[in-house]
C-alpha cells in the first residue's frame, strides 16, 4: 500500500478508466488504516468514512452462524426462562435476528420498540456484533492465557543490566493485571446482556 507507483500499477492491473480508481484507492487506504478485518469493525469504520457496503459483505459464515446461535441460546435461556417463553419460540427468534437479513419475523419486536426498520437492522446489527466480541472472547480467551503464562515465564537472551533485571518483572506483572483487567471488564459489560 501507497509504496511508489502503486496507484499506476493498479489502474493498469484493474483496467481503470478515469476517476474510477479513486474511490477503490480511498477504500483501500481505509482498509489498509483498521487494526482488523472483523466485518462489524470494518462495516462501522467504512460507515464512519460515508463508504456504504451491501450487507452481503459482512455476512456471517454458516458454521460461525451455527456456534452463535447455540451461544446465544444459552445466553438467552435465562431471559427466555424469565419471560416465560418456551425454547421453540426462542430459537425462531434467535435465528431471525442472527440471520443475513432481518425480516418481518421480528416485525413484533421492532414494533415493541417502536423502531424504524432502518434503525431496527443497524440496532440488531449492533447486537450481532456485542455477541460476536463475547463469543469471540470465549474462544480466543484459553490461548490468551496460554501468552500470558509464555510471558511470565521467559527470559532475555544476554546481559541483562540491574535496570533491567528490576524492569521486567514489574513490566511484566503490568502487562499480565492489564490483560486480566480489560478481560474482567469485558466480561462485565457482556453479563449485562
Amino acid at each position: 500500500m501507497e509504496q511508489r507507483g502503486y496507484a499506476d500499477t493498479l489502474r493498469a492491473v484493474g483496467k481503470y478508466a478515469g476517476d474510477m480508481l479513486e474511490r477503490d484507492l480511498v477504500v483501500l487506504r481505509l482498509l489498509n488504516a483498521i487494526p482488523s478485518l472483523d466485518p462489524f469493525l470494518l462495516r462501522e469504520h467504512l460507515r464512519n468514512n460515508h463508504i456504504d457496503v451491501a450487507p452481503c459483505y459482512f455476512a456471517i459464515s454458516e458454521g460461525d452462524q451455527t456456534r452463535m446461535h447455540n451461544f446465544v441460546s444459552q445466553e438467552m435461556a435465562r431471559l427466555t426462562t424469565l419471560a416465560g417463553g418456551s425454547t421453540a419460540s426462542s430459537n425462531s427468534q434467535i435465528e431471525a435476528m442472527l440471520s443475513t437479513e432481518v425480516d418481518e419475523k421480528l416485525g413484533p419486536l421492532r414494533e415493541t420498540l417502536g423502531l424504524t426498520s432502518k434503525d431496527f437492522r443497524e440496532g440488531i446489527f449492533g447486537w450481532r456484533g456485542f455477541l460476536y466480541y463475547k463469543w469471540s472472547m470465549g474462544v480466543f480467551w484459553p490461548d490468551v492465557i496460554g501468552v500470558l503464562r509464555e510471558i511470565n515465564t521467559i527470559q532475555p537472551g544476554g546481559g541483562v543490566s540491574p535496570d533491567q533485571k528490576i524492569y521486567l518483572p514489574a513490566a511484566r506483572r503490568n502487562i499480565i493485571e492489564m490483560v486480566r483487567d480489560y478481560g474482567n471488564h469485558l466480561n462485565k459489560g457482556a453479563d449485562g446482556l
